[in-house]
């Protein structure tokens, strides 16, 4: 992929909005790899150990967390975030929902290259990220636990703790 293409296709993600001509260059610069999966191919799994994130850069993926898909994520977004930053196994397994998906692969390692101005403003940015995932699991949750049937059974439960029968 050519370079003006790249950094067109980077200055659309969020992580990199911030990131002026020169930095986008630096990163474009940067030793990573583009790694490319076909439908079904896993990319990550559940569990293991990796200090490296993923900038989908084309096609879409599937998270699955117990045999179940909990999201479909397609460009411009990025993914293993939480596994480049704290160094925890990955919680989620990651495939390719379609043909021809693409994604940069940049190591903590390649990352550590980058000037500080660079790294500062990513991480602030996947920050951002996994502070947005949080809440609308949390809103999913809360949608999910007032659902009426959950709160008539809570009402049972505590009426019945209390000592009143209906």
């Amino acid at each position: 992929m050519e370079k003006a293409k790249l950094a067109g296709i980077l200055k659309k993600i969020p992580l990199f909005k911030k990131l002026s001509e020169s930095e986008i260059d630096m990163i474009l610069a940067m030793p990573k790899s583009y790694v490319s999966y076909s439908q079904g191919e896993m990319i990550m799994e559940a569990g293991e150990r990796d200090d490296s994130f993923y900038i989908l850069m084309h096609g879409e993926v599937s998270v699955w967390r117990n045999e179940e898909i909990i999201a479909t994520v397609a460009p411009p977004n990025f993914l293993g975030e939480v596994g480049f930053i704290v160094g925890d196994p990955r919680v989620a397994t990651v495939t390719a929902a379609s043909d021809n998906v693409v994604a940069m692969k940049i190591t903590s390692f390649h990352f550590k290259s980058l000037n500080s101005h660079i790294r500062e403003c990513i991480k602030d940015k996947i920050i951002e990220g996994l502070v947005l995932r949080l809440n609308q699991t949390i809103d999913a949750a809360r949608k999910q636990s007032s659902s009426p049937e959950t709160s008539f059974d809570k009402l049972l439960d505590e009426k019945y703790a209390q000592g009143e029968t209906w």
